[in-house]
């Protein structure tokens, strides 16, 4: 799962990013788009606001597909509060309680799988 697409078009939210959750404000404000609240991503859900993602994995985890603004400078913006917000370190992306990364997204009912960022917990005990 790569870290290096800042254009990916698209975010994959599950926990307090959800449309109708406390933080989504940050998305539309920024000028996201909710464009569908029925979306799946391999991984594990541990707990309300905790994923892990791992396209291999038997199991998903449900959310909202979002589409990112166009213009790069908004973007750009959008991602430095998110990233932010999920306390990202772009230094040393394993120390951060989330890092941001690629994952694969389905939405039921359609036979198509959207690659779209989403932020992957760090801090999982087994």
């Amino acid at each position: 799962m790569a870290n290096d697409k800042l254009n990916c078009g698209f975010l994959f939210v599950y926990g307090t990013l959800r449309m109708g959750e406390g933080a989504a404000y940050k998305i539309l404000r920024n000028g996201g788009s909710f464009i569908s609240t029925a979306a799946k991503a391999k991984g594990v859900r541990h707990g309300r606001i905790v994923a892990t993602f791992d396209n291999n994995a038997k199991t998903h985890v449900d959310g909202h597909l979002v589409m990112l603004p166009t213009d790069p400078d908004v973007l750009a913006k959008m991602m430095i509060e998110l990233d932010a917000y999920e306390s990202v370190d772009h230094k040393n992306p394993d120390n951060g309680a989330y890092k941001r990364v690629i994952c694969d997204v389905t939405i039921p009912g359609h036979d198509f799988t959207i690659e779209a960022w989403s932020y992957h917990y760090n801090h999982v005990r087994s």
